[in-house]
């Protein structure tokens, strides 16, 4: 397996127990969906004028175009998925949390492809808000 981190010597805000916990669901995510001899796990940052978007994308197996729309839905676990231990709960509460840390979260993918995952955080404390 090939972890890439880079660009991701940046300063955010957030609560650091939150931000912990929804980054390690998409992870794991990554780490049950991968399909691929060659595994990679890509870790980066972007630099925007008041945030950073925080990438994590694998080159998994993708998501079905159709899927997508519903990764967030408490309890969807995707039309293709045969796997014993999803729950369709992981990303659904990785977006709860985001909504409640005022950050954002997309998801990108293309089946037998790739997924990504982008999560955007405030550069300043003015933006930030304290999970409960």
């Amino acid at each position: 397996m090939h972890i890439l981190v880079y660009d991701a010597d940046t300063t955010v805000f957030s609560d650091e127990k939150w931000l912990h916990f929804i980054l390690s669901h998409i992870v794991r995510n990554s780490l049950k969906y991968f399909d691929k001899k060659e595994k990679t796990l890509e870790f980066f940052c972007e630099s925007k004028e008041h945030s950073v978007l925080v990438h994590i994308k694998d080159n998994g197996c993708g998501i079905q175009a159709s899927d997508l729309p519903r990764v967030f839905e408490k309890g969807f676990t995707g039309s293709l998925r045969q796997k014993k231990h999803s729950t369709g709960m992981g990303l659904y509460l990785a977006r709860e949390l985001c909504l409640k840390l005022g950050l954002s979260i997309e998801i990108f993918s293309k089946e037998g492809e790739y997924t990504e995952v982008i999560i955007t955080l405030p550069l300043n404390t003015h933006e930030f808000k304290r999970g409960s």
